[in-house]
């Protein structure tokens, strides 16, 4: 039997405690492999958006995605990640047309804090892709290390 593949989509939240437990549970409850995608923002999700150059929004993008990578392994966890295009519908788009994907899940500050969320980007995503979303809501941005 090949294994679920589920694409994560995380930011600033890629390391949060949250987003771990829930690719946690997922890979306990059937053989799992995961990709997860930090999409490449010039504002690294805090709004921000003056003089960024591309390769310095590229590499922080690939340290969240690579400390991400490391923490859910940590947790035997399957996953493997890249970082996708600043905007995370198009970041999902660009995975699609090489990888099958049975499941997507979409972390998130909560509400007040989160621009994704102000960009309904959990029912972008359904309606773009016709799969199932899990949203997992991030408390605290997670401490760099």
């Amino acid at each position: 039997m090949n294994p679920r593949r589920v694409l994560v989509v995380a930011n600033l939240t890629a390391s949060s405690p949250e987003l771990a437990e829930r690719v946690a549970r997922l890979a306990a409850e059937a053989p799992t492999r995961f990709l997860l995608v930090v999409p490449a923002s010039a504002d690294g999700g805090k709004g921000r958006t003056l003089t960024w150059e591309e390769h310095e929004v590229w590499h922080a993008a690939e340290g969240r995605m690579q400390r991400a990578v490391e923490l859910l392994q940590a947790r035997g966890a399957d996953v493997d990640g890249r970082v996708g295009d600043g905007d995370p519908v198009t970041a999902v788009r660009d995975v699609l047309l090489s990888e099958a994907v049975d499941l997507i899940v979409v972390s998130t500050f909560p509400e007040d804090r989160s621009r994704w969320l102000v960009l309904n980007l959990p029912d972008r995503l359904a309606r773009a892709t016709g799969l199932p979303i899990v949203h997992v809501v991030a408390q605290a941005e997670p401490v760099a290390g």
